[in-house]
C-alpha cells in the first residue's frame, strides 16, 4: 500500500501516438486553464484533435481547460528535428513558447530558416484565447546548436528568452560571439535575449566564459528585472567580470529591465550541483531548484553551506530580490534523485521529478521501507514543501514498469 495523499486528480489525460512523443513544459494561469509544449513525430490525438508532424519531430502546443476539456492544439515544423522547450503564461492574454528547430520550418504561419541548417532557437507569442500566432521570432548561428532552455513573460508583454549559443549568432540586428578557450576553440556561452511586445529585439546580454556557459531559466518580477540563472565553470562576464575557480557552479544575475546587470551570486563546491527550475512569488521572492550530491556553498554578502547527507539530493533555495538567500532545504536517497521542476501554490511548493530504486527520503518521511519504492527503472514523484520554511509536507509517485 502507498502513502496516503490529500488530494487526488480529477482527471489525467495522454499525449501521443505511436511515434517518439514527449512533454517538455507545463504552464497553468489564473484561471487553472493548462498550457503544454513539447515534440511529437507521426500521428498523436489528444482530446479528440490529430496532429501530423511534417517529418521528424514537430513542436506542439496546446490549452486544456481547468475540467480537462481541450481548447486548442497547434503544431509547427518541418522535415528537421523541431521541439517545444519550455511555455510562459503572460497577463495580457498571450503566452510565449520558445523552442529548437533546423533548416527550413514553418511555425504558425511564418516560415523560417536556421542558419547553416544548424539548430536555431525560436520563440512565439500566441493568443491565449485562440492559439493564433501574434509573433514569431529566431535567433541563433552557423556554428553550433544555438539552443534555448528558458522563457518568460513581463507584465508589459516583453518576452525574455535564455539559452547557449556557439560561435556567431544574431538576433534581429544585434550579434554576438562566444568565447574561445586557452585552445582557441570556440565554447558555449549564455543569451539572454529581450523582446518587445511586439516581437522587436530590445537587448541581448552575453554570459561569457572561457568554459561552457548555459543560462537554464528566466523570470521577472513585477517592475520587470530579469533574473537567469544557468551553470558555468571558470571566470563569467555579463557587465561584470566574476572570478570563479569552480567546476559547473551555477549562477543567479539580477538585470533591470534594460538588461544592465544590478547583482550575481554564485552557487557551488559541492561533488555535483545543477540547477533546473526557478519561480518568482507576487512579492518578488525566487525559489530555485536543482540536483546536489554533497554539501555546497551559497556564495552571498555572506556564504552559507547547504548541507546534503545524502549520496543524491534535491535542493530548493529561497533568495529575496537583493540576493540574500533566505532559506533552504535537501531531499535525499541512496539512490539517484532528479527534480525537473517546481510550482507554488497557496503557500505551497510542489517539485517534480524521478528516482531510481527507493527514494528514502520520502519513504522515512512516511516511516516505511518499503515505501517509494520504483515500479521500473525509474518512477515519477511530487513532493509538497511549506513555502515558510521549504520543509517537507508530503509527497506520492507515480509510475510503471516502463520507461518515463
Amino acid at each position: 500500500m502507498g502513502p496516503a495523499v490529500k488530494a487526488q486528480p480529477y482527471w489525467a489525460e495522454d499525449i501521443g501516438g505511436a511515434g517518439n512523443d514527449f512533454t517538455a513544459d507545463v504552464k497553468t494561469d489564473a484561471a487553472g486553464d493548462i498550457y503544454v509544449t513539447g515534440e511529437f513525430s507521426g500521428n498523436i490525438t489528444f482530446l479528440g484533435q490529430s496532429l501530423s508532424s511534417a517529418g521528424g519531430l514537430d513542436l506542439f502546443v496546446g490549452k486544456i481547460h481547468a475540467d480537462g476539456t481541450l481548447a486548442w492544439m497547434v503544431r509547427g515544423g518541418g522535415t528537421g528535428i523541431d521541439r517545444g522547450v519550455k511555455i510562459a503564461v503572460g497577463t495580457n492574454g498571450t503566452v510565449a513558447v520558445a523552442g529548437l528547430f533546423s533548416g527550413s520550418a514553418t511555425f504558425f504561419g511564418t516560415a523560417l530558416t536556421s542558419a547553416g541548417g544548424t539548430p536555431d532557437m525560436m520563440v512565439a507569442v500566441l493568443n491565449a484565447t485562440t492559439g493564433a500566432a501574434v509573433w514569431v521570432a529566431q535567433g541563433g548561428g552557423p556554428t553550433g546548436t544555438d539552443r534555448p532552455y528558458g522563457v518568460s513573460m513581463a507584465a508589459d508583454g516583453s518576452v525574455a528568452i535564455v539559452g547557449e549559443f556557439i560561435g556567431a549568432a544574431q538576433w534581429g540586428s544585434q550579434t554576438m560571439t562566444s568565447t574561445l578557450n586557452g585552445s582557441g576553440v570556440s565554447t558555449t556561452d549564455a543569451f539572454i535575449v529581450d523582446y518587445s511586445s511586439t516581437g522587436a529585439v530590445n537587448w541581448v546580454k552575453q554570459g561569457a566564459a572561457p568554459a561552457d556557459v548555459r543560462a537554464i531559466d528566466v523570470v521577472h518580477d513585477a517592475t520587470g528585472n530579469v533574473y537567469v540563472t544557468g551553470q558555468f565553470s571558470d571566470a563569467i562576464t555579463f557587465d561584470v567580470v566574476h572570478a570563479n575557480t569552480l567546476q559547473n557552479a551555477t549562477f543567479l544575475v539580477k538585470l533591470g529591465p534594460t538588461g544592465t546587470e544590478l547583482w550575481f551570486r554564485r552557487l557551488g563546491g559541492a561533488t555535483f550541483n545543477y540547477v533546473r527550475d526557478m519561480l518568482v512569488t507576487s512579492t518578488g521572492q525566487l525559489v530555485l531548484a536543482g540536483d546536489v550530491q554533497g554539501n555546497m556553498i551559497y556564495f552571498g554578502t555572506t556564504n552559507t553551506t547547504i548541507t546534503s547527507t545524502s549520496a543524491y539530493a534535491y535542493y530548493l533555495l529561497k533568495v529575496d530580490g537583493s540576493g540574500s538567500l533566505l532559506g533552504s532545504s535537501t531531499l535525499g536517497s541512496g539512490s539517484s534523485v532528479h527534480v525537473a521542476g517546481i510550482d507554488l501554490r497557496n503557500d505551497t511548493v510542489s517539485a517534480i521529478g524521478s528516482f531510481n530504486c527507493r527514494f528514502s527520503g520520502l519513504g522515512d518521511h512516511y516511516g516505511g521501507q518499503g515505501l517509494f519504492i520504483a515500479v521500473g527503472d525509474e518512477d515519477l514523484f511530487v513532493a509538497r514543501h511549506r513555502f515558510s520554511d521549504l520543509g517537507l509536507a508530503d509527497g506520492q509517485q507515480f509510475g510503471g514498469r516502463a520507461g518515463k
